[in-house]
């Protein structure tokens, strides 16, 4: 979590997508760095009732993968498993709507 302040402080010298959406995860999403920089595409659920049927709400599946390229690691270790494609289990952490539309605008300008 970061402290009082430090997230609007910080919103205020980032200048890039890729910035604000590393704030906006680690505020609001409550994860840790290994947790963020260790996520995958397929680990992302951003939307609505989505195909894990784990929550219905727009969420990401924390999955320890010792071995990731970037070496980052999540701390926590909950099972976890792809079916048919998608990740199911692991550490479900819901996403609010800064974190999706940080993340769309991420992947659209950069």
């Amino acid at each position: 979590m970061l402290p009082v302040g430090a997230r609007e402080r910080l919103l205020e010298t980032v200048n890039a997508a890729r910035d604000r959406l590393v704030v906006d995860w680690l505020a609001d999403g409550g994860l840790r760095i290994g947790e963020l920089c260790g996520l995958h595409l397929v680990d992302l659920h951003l939307r609505e009732n989505a195909a894990c049927h784990e929550c219905r709400t727009p969420h990401i599946h924390i999955c320890h993968r010792p071995g990731n390229p970037n070496r980052a690691e999540a701390k926590t270790k909950h099972p976890w498993q792809i079916e048919h494609g998608t990740v199911t289990c692991g550490l479900i952490k819901r996403v609010s709507p800064a974190m999706v539309h940080s993340y769309f605008e991420y992947v659209t300008t950069e």
